[in-house]
């Protein structure tokens, strides 16, 4: 039995929206995995900002973070 044989992929309702799908799909198959954010080896890290030096625009430098859904970390 698979994680995701529950799910109807060709029936998501117009409300399943990005957040659904984090939530819904990604979390699971994380976990299945083995990964949690309760563990400190195999961890899961949601809404750490990473530091990058600069993102170009145009002719212009500008400095940036970004903030993934999720870092996985195994130590």
């Amino acid at each position: 039995m698979g994680i995701f044989d529950e799910i109807d992929f060709n029936k998501f309702p117009t409300h399943f929206r990005e957040d659904a799908v984090r939530e819904e799909i990604v979390m699971p198959l994380l976990n299945a995995l083995g990964y949690s954010r309760f563990d400190e080896v195999n961890k899961i890290i949601s809404g750490y900002r990473l530091k990058h030096p600069y993102v170009i625009i145009g002719a212009n430098k500008e400095k940036t973070a970004i903030i993934p859904d999720y870092i996985i970390q195994k130590v």
